[in-house]
């Protein structure tokens, strides 16, 4: 079985969804799958929620997105690689308005991300404490249980992650 019969059975037993974009209209170029608590919050009544939604929106209707492969280093990009890099999880960062979010997650392929874990910010502390690296681990169970041995695409370039993005550090 490959990794994309795995998306797709996640996705018929309701344990992937797939974010739509709440413009009819509007083109899908990239795609994101959460999982059910992250999609009952998007489609949940919290003024954040739609914050949230607009910027996944944005990544899923092909809008320059900005990252970095530097784990610690993205800054205000929009979406940063996390450490450690080899375990090809990133977190797609939806800023604005506080409290700012992470949704951690990896690629199945290029321009195709699996959120599993949303976290507010503040909750999780420096990148060394203990919050952050059980967020990352929680990610890379989450990935597991879905995908079996199939680990997270990786590149050596954020152009292998994503179409129409711009790299924010020199490693790309």
């Amino acid at each position: 079985m490959s990794i994309y019969n795995l998306l797709q059975e996640c996705t018929r037993n309701g344990d992937l969804h797939r974010v739509q974009v709440l413009n009819p209209y509007a083109k899908s170029v990239r795609v994101i799958y959460v999982t059910e608590p992250i999609k009952a919050f998007i489609d949940g009544p919290e003024t954040r929620a739609g914050f949230l939604q607009a910027d996944l929106d944005r990544f899923i209707e092909g809008g320059l997105i900005t990252a970095s492969m530097i784990p610690r280093k993205a800054g205000v990009a929009n979406m940063g690689l996390l450490k450690p890099p080899e375990d090809g999880i990133w977190d797609i960062r939806s800023q604005d308005p506080k409290p700012s979010l992470r949704l951690f997650g990896g690629f199945v392929r290029k321009d195709v991300f699996v959120g599993l874990v949303m976290k507010e910010r503040k909750l999780l502390g420096d990148f060394l404490s203990r919050p952050w690296a059980n967020a990352v681990t929680e990610c890379n169970r989450e990935w597991q249980k879905r995908f079996l041995a199939y680990k997270p695409f990786t590149g050596d370039s954020v152009h292998d992650y994503l179409s129409n993005c711009r790299c924010v550090d020199s490693a790309s």
